[in-house]
């Protein structure tokens, strides 16, 4: 078991009271015995840097680093002149006159004088494929999408047509996946025989309630293959198809039993 280590007490440096404090803090010059004490004092000191003179070497240097930041500029941007520590430039869109500090101006490519003229400037102007609406998009955009489209509602307008029939990936060579006999009425008739509830979970569902087909078999479509089951508990017959079918061929029985 560790010692407690004692505290030190002092003098606060702002108020006179005792406050006490851990020899770790100890070395710093001033002892405050809370934040309020901390910020007062603080607050009527005199800043480091207020009142504080350059000597002549340091304001050469400094001077010499502004010109030669300026001059690099100038080389590659014409319209950059100097204006004390600032470098004045011209905008690429809209031909205004602003400046920035050499640090930033000089790794700049390109100079706009506020993020409109940039936006603008890196935008490209298209034509709707599908509507002829011209629109305008980012750069990066356009690189990604081509610019085709102007919104998501031409874009499958287009889809449903170029991947219509045969050019759709789950063309199945135009089978139906269900008889013509298995419809809406086939499909209340069986709800209404289950009292429209899950007859798994035994729940009103909010959303409609799907028929399943107990053997898996979808162009059998006796009421005896049928069964009404909520979404969730639909899902859940994807897997273990043997179990599932047993189950629910007992419950059919029953209900035809009784």
């Amino acid at each position: 078991m560790t010692a407690r280590v004692k505290w030190i007490q002092r003098l606060c440096s702002y108020c006179g009271k005792v406050a006490s404090r851990p020899p770790s803090l100890m070395q710093s010059a001033d002892i405050y015995c809370d934040y309020k004490c901390h910020a007062a004092d603080l607050r009527g000191r005199r800043p480091w840097n207020k009142g504080k003179t350059w000597s002549a070497e340091t304001r050469k240097k400094i001077s010499e680093g502004i010109r030669r930041a300026g001059a690099s500029v100038r080389e590659r941007n014409p319209t950059c002149k100097t204006k004390g520590a600032w470098l004045n430039t011209t905008c690429e869109v809209c031909g205004k006159k602003y400046h920035l500090i050499p640090a930033r101006i000089a790794r700049a490519e390109h100079f706009y004088c506020s993020s409109a003229c940039r936006n603008g400037a890196r935008s490209r102007s298209c034509v709707c494929e599908h509507c002829g609406k011209e629109f305008t998009i980012p750069f990066n955009r356009f690189e990604r999408t081509g610019g085709k489209y102007c919104s998501r509602r031409c874009n499958m307008a287009i889809r449903s047509v170029l991947w219509a029939g045969a050019n759709n990936p789950n063309w199945r060579g135009g089978a139906a996946l269900y008889p013509p006999e298995f419809d809406e009425d086939l499909r209340d008739t069986i709800r209404e025989r289950d009292g429209w509830v899950c007859r798994l979970c035994e729940q009103t569902p909010q959303r409609t309630l799907h028929v399943h087909h107990i053997n898996y078999d979808k162009k059998d479509n006796s009421p005896e293959n049928l069964i009404a089951l909520c979404h969730g508990c639909h899902a859940k017959t994807n897997g273990r198809r043997e179990y599932w079918i047993s189950v629910f061929q007992r419950m059919n029985s029953n209900v035809k039993a009784s």
